[in-house]
């Protein structure tokens, strides 16, 4: 009786235990709520930003009114601003009516320290903890190639790579003065926009530095707070560049246990005499018996839940990145290193929700049990319109409603973005299938 249980012991099959889960922290409320914020704005002293306060009320000067209390009404506990102005050094300002001198055309005089903007250096650190502080920088972001490389890394270095965030807040401004700095030999324009002419503006940029949560609260107060000034600011002018895509992973969702769909069933569970693979949660993974009939691929749509964080860059392509294991004839799984099994196609975004299809290559598939756990990245994103309708070339002729270089400098800071999270490796969500071909 003894050597018999034994046997019925050893013919059972093994008990196998799967998990889909993706550890990730979700983004908490927008508005911070614990450590005090201490703003801190930094604006752009050279001669080329003086245009801009040389047209009364400009839209630029209003901007500026706006900062300071934007900055200190977006949060729950928030320090007085501390102001600085740059040019090849950064230099700190008395705070009282800092915001006010930023709007005489005698701060952008020409001086010794501010003949050139080094934005580089504005983006040095003044405190070790950033996460509690909220950097603005305010500037025409007019640069030269080796300068934007310098600018894109700084940024990466002091900010994506520490899981803060770089957010952009693009307007244009009326604008009576000269802009330096144009084109590969330093060139200099002068540039008058016209009245009530929006298309001839002249244009300038927040750069706004610290936790998602903290730059995407003062975009909301700065949006908001727009509609007052008659800047009514757009949500396509704002962009946040962060690791983080999504507010919580995508995951399957999978509401119907008995599906049959061509060429496929679903289970409950999957048993093939020599394992029983169950999973701590049904709805996040798949699980198929892919059966013998006509046709080479088997093929079943998906529909995820996909909640956008604010102002992040649509992502416009996906990528996914399998891990496959494979069991036959045995009582464990191991790591399967063969043909492409899986693929994915078909990605859309629609509203709040990622579509796209898989499909599994069932004719190079041996017969046996399939565990794939499929990491999904963003492929590409997708810049605003503005990025590129407001960029003037190097070889371009001189157009003042644009911005040298801009191009470049997003294309790169999405680049570094991209680059961050497969580094950190820090997928939007993981897609688990349990296959099994009797």
């Amino acid at each position: 009786m003894i050597g018999f249980s034994l046997v019925l012991v050893a013919c059972a099959p093994k008990q196998v235990s799967k998990n889909c889960d993706l550890s990730s922290s979700p983004i908490e409320g927008l508005a911070s709520k614990s450590n005090p914020i201490q703003p801190i704005v930094q604006i752009d002293g050279t001669p080329s930003m003086q245009g801009f306060v040389n047209v009364p009320d400009s839209r630029y000067i209003r901007t500026l009114r706006l900062i300071e209390t934007a900055a200190i009404t977006a949060f729950e506990n928030s320090l007085a601003v501390k102001y600085y102005s740059f040019g090849t050094k950064r230099i700190p300002l008395p705070n009282e009516r800092s915001s006010l001198i930023a709007q005489s055309p005698s701060f952008y005089t020409s001086r010794e320290p501010f003949l050139d903007a080094q934005i580089d250096k504005a983006l040095e650190s003044l405190n070790n903890n950033n996460h509690d502080h909220l950097s603005i920088i305010v500037t025409d972001l007019y640069q030269k190639d080796g300068e934007t490389a310098r600018v894109i890394e700084s940024l990466k270095v002091n900010y994506l790579k520490k899981d803060l965030a770089v957010g952009i807040l693009a307007v244009r401004s009326e604008f009576d003065g000269i802009v330096y700095d144009v084109g590969l030999v330093d060139n200099s324009f002068e540039y008058l926009t016209k009245p009530n002419n929006p298309e001839t503006f002249h244009p300038f940029y927040l750069l706004v530095l610290g936790s998602y949560e903290n730059v995407a609260s003062f975009f909301d107060r700065m949006k908001a707070a727009s509609q007052k000034q008659g800047l009514n600011f757009s949500d396509n002018q704002f962009v946040i560049f962060y690791s983080k895509l999504v507010q919580t992973p995508l995951i399957l969702n999978i509401k119907e246990d008995n599906l049959t769909l061509k060429g496929m069933r679903r289970l409950l569970t999957v048993n093939d005499g020599n394992v029983m693979v169950s999973m701590q949660n049904r709805e996040t993974t798949e699980r198929l018996m892919l059966k013998d009939e006509v046709g080479r691929e088997r093929t079943i749509n998906y529909q995820v839940s996909y909640e956008e964080l604010p102002y992040l860059l649509p992502v416009n392509n996906f990528s996914a990145t399998v891990v496959t294991e494979y069991n036959n004839n045995s009582r464990n799984f191991a790591k399967y290193n063969g043909n492409q099994l899986i693929k994915f196609n078909d990605w859309q975004i629609q509203e709040n929700e990622l579509l796209f299809s898989t499909m599994f290559n069932y004719n190079d598939m041996d017969k046996g049990v399939y565990w794939f756990s499929a990491e999904i990245f963003p492929q590409a994103l997708e810049l605003p319109e503005w990025s590129s309708q407001w960029n003037l070339k190097e070889k371009e002729s001189f157009n003042g409603s644009k911005t040298y270089n801009l191009s470049p400098f997003l294309d790169g800071l999405m680049a570094s973005t991209l680059q961050q999270i497969k580094l950190k490796n820090q997928p939007l969500g993981r897609f688990c299938y349990l296959i099994y071909k009797p």
